[in-house]
């Protein structure tokens, strides 16, 4: 795996984006898979829930990766990235 993940473009997390990495990953955001799309987002600022299966589901903090424009023109269209 670190093999592959090295040949992968990436992102740099910071130290709170890191934190939530470990939430997601031990499924305390469940049933978010992964940090937040744009919809996702959205919902969770307008609503502080999120749409899921038809059901309004309490998220009411963002749980988000910042990204430069720079950094989102390189990975768009990428089927894998890599967080380090």
């Amino acid at each position: 795996l670190v093999s592959v993940a090295e040949a992968l473009d990436k992102l740099r997390l910071s130290a709170e984006e890191l934190q939530w990495l470990h939430i997601l990953s031990e499924g305390w955001a469940s049933p978010l898979e992964g940090f937040m799309t744009e919809n996702e987002l959205l919902q969770s600022l307008h609503f502080e829930h999120l749409v899921v299966n038809g059901r309004m589901v309490p998220m009411p903090v963002p749980i988000v990766k910042a990204c430069l424009l720079e950094d989102k023109t390189r990975i768009e269209g990428k089927e894998r990235i890599a967080l380090e």
